[in-house]
């Protein structure tokens, strides 16, 4: 949580509290007061009311205090579902309105390469697919839904053929048996990969890895290049901001760069199978 700049006792309570300890230490060191019952009567009447003083300053410092911590909670929670919404958003509508791009260019620059009657096919289907996963989110929302998540293998699932559905060659290899939470996780990465490969690679080849051993699982999606006449869609780099966000609080590796010959762009995660409680 959030730490909140808020002093337990306040500055006013602090020297009210200096001000009661002096008066008793005075009752104490100064013995003549005896001869002056008034002035010691006096005295004792000051010194409670400063000792009352303090208690009730003590309190409602205490109470303002712990109304700040409670307002800070708040204000986390509404941050941590704001970053939840603004991913979800991102992984459900980035690759569809990236296809859609990708195909519109495509058809207007080189019309051989995608005849404009397929391009439009797609571009329906993926705005479709995309007004599809928007409303879900708006449902999720106006019906309070714990979090907005699908499962890591449906969502591993839905990517594969939507990529397929805009024309881009993917091959899936995927072990069984990698727990949901890593699964989970992983589906994040796929997504991107595909969404990044189409969106600078075009409708080309691309091969998904998703495998696991004893310490570990592994994403890794390749992709074979531009293809011709597509010269790429410039992304914004939050995609894969949001990744290393997403698996640093796990212990989770991210690489992403270019093939070693050159090939293509190549994208891998590794995630420990020991995920610790921050993710």
């Amino acid at each position: 949580m959030s730490t909140v700049d808020v002093p337990r006792r306040s500055r006013v309570t602090q020297l009210v509290t200096i001000a009661a300890v002096l008066v008793v230490g005075l009752l104490l060191l100064v013995g003549p007061l005896a001869r002056w019952p008034w002035a010691a009567m006096v005295t004792w009447a000051l010194a409670a009311a400063l000792l009352a003083w303090t208690l009730h300053r003590h309190r409602s410092d205490r109470r303002r205090y712990e109304r700040s911590l409670a307002e800070a909670g708040v204000r986390e929670a509404r941050s941590e579902q704001r970053l939840e919404l603004a991913r979800t958003l991102h992984e459900r509508l980035s690759s569809h309105l990236g296809a859609i791009t990708m195909q519109s260019t495509i058809a207007l620059r080189d019309p051989a390469a995608i005849p404009p009657q397929e391009a439009l096919a797609t571009v329906e289907y993926t705005s479709r697919e995309a007004t599809h996963q928007l409303r879900t989110v708006i449902i999720q929302l106006r019906d309070g839904s714990a979090g907005f998540t699908v499962p890591g293998a449906q969502r591993i699932t839905t990517a594969v053929s939507s990529a397929r559905a805009q024309g881009m060659d993917v091959t899936l290899q995927q072990s069984t048996g990698i727990p949901d939470r890593m699964l989970d996780l992983l589906a994040t990465v796929v997504e991107e990969g595909i969404t990044n490969a189409f969106r600078h690679a075009g409708p080309g080849k691309v091969r998904v890895v998703i495998d696991q051993a004893e310490q570990h699982a592994t994403a890794v999606i390749e992709d074979s290049g531009p293809v011709l006449g597509c010269t790429g869609v410039r992304g914004t780099g939050f995609g894969l901001s949001g990744l290393r966000e997403l698996i640093a609080p796990c212990g989770g590796e991210l690489e992403a760069g270019p093939m070693a010959d050159g090939s293509g762009w190549r994208l891998a995660v590794r995630i420990p199978r020991d995920i610790r409680s921050g993710a």
